[in-house]
């Protein structure tokens, strides 16, 4: 542990705790300088309770104790504790002289307890639980946390985006590393009466931009810039031959910056906080001129990458507009001619510094030079609803061989695209193209056919009536195989149909659903999709369409729409690898309204020329009268207890 570094402490207790002990020595072993803090749950106050202790041995005896426990502490409860924080302290001014702090606190709790430590800046940090029962207490460490970093080379510039700041962070930290040690540029508000923004910078820091060089330290001027306030804040940072320069995003290119002086061969770019606060901040780079297309969940895209010779590999990132990023890193093709790759989350915005890794690379054969194209999905639930997706990634024409990345919890964000190469300076070429779904408008009363190409791998089809912000959706359902009449399409196998509404452009983050459910007596007549061409009738309503498949059951599906819905868009629920053909054609017109009520009977009529002068067993002479027709194909009438559908020629 370093000063600088900062931990987050999970504690699973399964009853009562008497006490933890934390012990931080310097590097190195048989120090007889460690120093200690041993902590109990709380005194009378409610307030942890706690002793500091100085010069142990490791393990051993202390020399003195600065501060004894309250006479009233008492046993840590399961009830109470969940989670600790400890960080290991410096000042916003730290010299090497300088004394540090060990900070610990309950992440739910602002009190903070605070052990002095002198003269070392490394060491390693010793947690015990103390005179608890075998198997009742766990200690896990989960820190310290990312610090967000990217890689910025001589004439490079990227927006650095800070989410979740508060005032209580006391700053923004921003250091150029090598693999040595760190410059720090420090941006903190000034004093009240200027109201703007002060900077000061370090060199040979370590990596958390503790532990400078004694002397190195600069005060810069004040900047007029906006103060360090608000929970958004965006600066443009630029990596010249010897500086960094910061700006407010925005600023004029000749307008005040912050400056700090840049080492040769320093091009790593990390900021954090000047003090951690209460919870972590989140921070999302965007360097110009990185290849990125917008990406919202049920986007298909074809990413074309021309790979230049002594390319490594691929990095697709996806990153959220508050700074949560995931990323795949392809290497090449394995053996089975399947994506080599792995999948990390908590990336940062370049896709490095992942957590959670997986799989491992297998052995396998490079990317050849040249074009390589890809289809990208960002795959949603079966139902529409918010629950973790999927980035698939696979090469053009080749879908069952699937990268897959899991994305939670956001649904909207953008896809950069980065190639590994050995000569950093080779131009990446890259070309995105989405992959349009077929739409036609319809208005009430128009009558439209249409065509699918149908594949199993397709899932279901999926129509939605759309405005230019939102969709309402109906889905049916595909069987697993030619034996199988159950819709097996999501995770509702007597579910055929999903009506759902107030979804994206696609038919995902839908706000209202349900589904229509047919007993498993009556599986005949259910719209279950057998592969090949597939034939649909759809009818504007004034409030939906009404959509039935030619040659299936004798039942209508009802797509209940707002009026001001007029693009209906057809798509497949699971891209795969051909796109779902679709056609739309005119299905006619007829004279006056399709629709009335009469008798309580909801009448839809489809014809052709020819007068009708009378139908037998339904009562629509009223209708005809008022709205003459020839030669009626079809006649559905529908009230609530009756769904039927009459031929008449």
């Amino acid at each position: 542990m370093r000063v600088g570094d900062i931990l987050s402490i999970p504690l699973q207790i399964g009853g009562k705790l008497p006490e933890l002990r934390f012990e931080l020595c310097p590097s190195g072993s048989g120090s007889s300088q460690c120093r200690r803090l041993t902590v109990r749950n709380s005194n009378i106050d409610g307030r942890l309770s706690f002793r500091t202790e100085l010069g142990c041995e490791v393990g051993g005896r202390c020399v003195a104790m600065v501060q004894d426990f309250d006479a009233n502490g008492k046993d840590f409860d399961v009830t109470w504790l969940s989670e600790m924080i400890v960080e290991w302290q410096g000042p916003s001014e730290f010299q090497a002289q300088a004394t540090s702090e060990l900070v610990v606190r309950v992440m739910s709790d602002r009190e903070k307890i605070r052990l002095p430590i002198w003269p070392f800046t490394a060491g390693t940090l010793k947690i015990e639980a103390l005179g608890a029962g075998p198997g009742v207490a766990k200690i896990y460490f989960s820190g310290p946390p990312i610090v967000a970093s990217t890689s910025l080379l001589e004439g490079q510039m990227t927006a650095v985006r800070v989410h979740d700041y508060s005032e209580a962070l006391h700053g923004l930290r921003l250091l150029l590393c090598d693999d040595a040690s760190c410059s720090r540029l420090s941006l903190q508000p000034s004093d009240r009466e200027t109201n703007g923004t002060s900077f000061s910078t370090w060199q040979g820091c370590n990596v958390q931009g503790h532990g400078c060089a004694s002397g190195s330290h600069v005060k810069g001027e004040d900047l007029a810039w906006p103060a360090l306030t608000a929970r958004q804040l965006s600066f443009t940072v630029e990596r010249r031959a010897d500086s960094l320069v910061v700006r407010p995003e925005g600023a004029a290119s000749d307008g005040p910056a912050a400056t700090l002086p840049a080492r040769p061969g320093a091009y790593t770019l990390r900021v954090r906080p000047e003090t951690w606060g209460e919870r972590w901040m989140l921070v999302q780079f965007q360097k110009v001129g990185v290849p990125r297309t917008a990406l919202v969940v049920g986007d298909l895209k074809t990413v074309r990458v021309r790979m230049p010779r002594g390319a490594v590999g691929l990095r697709l990132v996806l990153c959220s507009s508050i700074g949560l990023c995931a990323a795949l890193t392809l290497r090449g093709f394995k053996a089975d001619g399947g994506l080599n790759y792995r999948a990390g989350a908590r990336c940062t915005s370049e896709g490095d510094a992942c957590q959670g890794n997986s799989p491992d690379f297998d052995v396998g054969t490079d990317f050849p030079a040249g074009w390589l194209e890809l289809s990208v999905e960002w795959r949603g639930p079966a139902l529409g609803i918010a629950e973790p997706t999927e980035l698939l990634v696979w090469p053009k024409g080749r879908p069952e061989q699937k990268a897959k990345l899991p994305i939670w919890p956001w649904s909207v964000g953008e896809l950069a695209v980065l190639v590994d190469r050995a000569d950093l300076g080779d131009h990446i070429a890259v070309e995105f193209k989405d992959v349009a779904v077929p739409s036609v408008p319809m208005s009430p009363g128009d009558v439209t056919s249409i065509n699918v190409g149908f594949l199993e791998a397709h899932k279901a089809v999926r129509f939605l009536l759309c405005n230019a912000t939102e969709c309402s959706r109906l889905s049916f359902g595909a069987k697993a195989s030619s034996s199988d009449t159950r819709d097996t399409s999501t995770p509702f196998p007597d579910r055929t149909m999903h009506f759902l509404q107030k979804c994206n452009q696609q038919g995902h983050l839908c706000g209202v659903g349900q589904s229509s459910i047919f007993p498993e007596q009556e599986a005949h007549v259910r719209p279950v999709l057998a592969p090949g061409e597939l034939v649909f009738t759809a009818v504007r309503r004034p409030q939906g369409v009404a959509l039935r498949l030619r040659g299936g059951p004798a039942q209508e599906a009802v797509l209940d729409a707002p009026e001001g819905e007029t693009v209906l868009r057809v798509r497949p629920d699971a891209w795969a690898e051909r796109e779902m053909a679709v056609r739309f054609a005119s299905g006619g017109s007829v004279d006056g309204e399709r629709e009335n009520v009469v008798q309580n009977y909801f009448v839809t009529v489809i014809s052709r020329s020819q007068n009708l002068e009378v139908c037998e067993e339904i009562k629509i002479a009223n209708y005809v009268k008022k709205n003459p027709v020839r030669k009626v194909v079809l006649v559905t009438i529908r009230d609530d207890d009756l769904r039927r559908t009459v031929p008449w020629a």
